[in-house]
């Protein structure tokens, strides 16, 4: 057979590929012309979508490259990939299933986020770490694959994913551990997720388990009960946020510590039982609990106290947390000398506060978010306001002396005033002497994914000149 009849030949069986192509519908892969790659880094995607293979030899994938490619309906990333960047297939819906290689070393925030048709997630033995936020939003995320080297998890890699049955670990794996799907460190040292999806209402975390990461049972709505063991010594920030079905928590005889927001707006809980051995409960830890209306204190307890259902300091000198259920009016007790972190945060019935002249110190996120909150006094006895201790609080019916004693505080000094008092129209009406005025804030309030902290994220802003 000459040349030129192995061209024809060639041409031919071209020709039939892409007629079979066309007949079976099978999806053309994105070609090489559709990526912008310079030093081995992929800068940009321009194809249509379908089955997606990135070329072998990039060694990151930019930031957002596939943000919002809807129409993709999977994706190979190459062992050679090293750094995965920033939003990278943030809200590519089209995706159901994901493997990320064992070469990867690197994540930047959210990388899958919001992939809401993605179901399956394999991590490949090699890695490491699963990023932070990296599935966040991924609602129909049912099934995660630990491999044997994963040894760091971001919880928050998963908030949001409100399908999320279960966690299949590799048996030999060192540093975790499943158990009906809940995810675990080894040896069942601390609980680390629980499924948001599990339709059961009701949980025992097993004896032996010592602390409860942070975000471990965050938004697991269908949860009414849960029994915690004797063995439990930390609960971490944020454990069980957003439990709004939760109506019963017995805190164990041996806890100890009970961090920043651990059951915030845990709707349904109406009394918390606090032991003996508990010596540490970070502000707003039973922030945002609409219903909760009583703190009891077991007498032994050598750190805190219960006044009228209220929660202070042993020697009664910090206001730490009033029940978020109550409502009307309240009067601080006289004696008081400082009214702890989110101590009153969204007690959203609250209607009027009376401070006696002992306090000195108002702190940070004090009376933020009470939304109903018209009357309050600010004695003189005032020297220290925390920033935000009043926002979104409208104080429509703040005394003169209160907006004096502010001035006094805070005269020449405007983000000061601004981060504290937020809007009020009485403040509004009275700060002359001051330049800037500001109204509708927004929200104050955010949480670091990271993990524990709490941040300050401001929005919605107007500033009135």
């Amino acid at each position: 057979m000459n040349r030129k009849s192995i061209r024809i030949l060639l041409a031919i069986i071209m020709v039939i590929i892409i007629q079979v192509t066309t007949i079976t519908g099978v999806t053309a892969l994105a070609s090489k012309g559709d990526f912008t790659i310079q030093n081995g880094v992929l800068k940009a995607y321009t194809g249509k979508g379908g089955n997606v293979v990135i070329p072998d030899g990039v060694i990151e994938i930019d930031d957002e490259v596939f943000r919002d490619c809807t129409t993709i309906t999977s994706i190979t990333i190459p062992d050679s990939v090293v750094t995965i960047g920033d939003r990278a297939f943030q809200n590519c819906s089209g995706i159901k299933e994901i493997t990320i290689p064992k070469g990867v070393r690197n994540y930047g925030y959210s990388v899958f986020s919001y992939c809401t048709g993605l179901v399956t997630a394999i991590f490949e033995d090699g890695l490491e770490i699963i990023g932070p936020t990296m599935f966040l939003g991924c609602t129909n995320l049912k099934t995660v694959y630990i491999s044997e080297t994963i040894k760091s998890i971001y919880t928050c890699s998963f908030s949001g994913c409100e399908k999320l049955q279960g966690f299949i670990v590799d048996p030999e794996s060192r540093y975790f551990e499943e158990v009906d799907g809940v995810l675990y460190w080894r040896n069942l040292a601390a609980i680390y997720k629980y499924p948001q999806g599990k339709k059961q209402t009701t949980f025992n975390v097993p004896e032996g388990v010592e602390r409860i990461i942070n975000q471990a049972f965050s938004d697991c709505v269908n949860l009414t009960k849960i029994k915690l063991p004797e063995s439990l010594i930390e609960i971490d920030a944020l454990a069980f946020t957003g439990c709004k079905n939760l109506d019963e928590i017995i805190l164990p005889q041996n806890l100890q510590t009970i961090d920043v927001w651990a059951f915030n707006e845990c709707i349904n809980i109406k009394s918390v039982y606090i032991p003996a051995s508990v010596y540490d409960i970070h502000g707003g830890a039973f922030s945002a609990c609409s219903s909760l209306e009583s703190y009891y204190l077991d007498n032994a307890n050598t750190t805190y106290t219960s006044i009228d259902g209220v929660l202070f300091t042993k020697d009664k000198s910090v206001l730490i947390s009033y029940p978020g259920g109550r409502n009307g009016d309240y009067e601080i007790r006289t004696g008081t000398t400082e009214i702890g972190e989110f101590a009153f945060y969204n007690c959203e019935y609250l209607t009027s506060i009376t401070i006696p002249d002992t306090v000195s110190a108002i702190n940070e996120y004090a009376f933020s978010e009470c939304n109903n909150l018209i009357n309050i006094n600010i004695p003189d006895s005032i020297t220290y306001i925390g920033e935000y201790a009043f926002s979104n609080a409208p104080l429509t019916g703040i005394s003169d002396n209160s907006v004096s004693v502010l001035k006094r505080l805070y005269k020449g000094n405007d983000d000061r005033w601004y981060e504290n008092i937020m809007y009020s129209k009485k403040i509004l009406e009275s700060n002359n002497n001051i330049t800037g005025q500001w109204l509708n804030p927004g929200n104050y309030v955010g949480i670091d994914y990271g993990g524990t902290n709490i941040s300050r994220i401001s929005k919605d802003i107007e500033m009135l000149s």
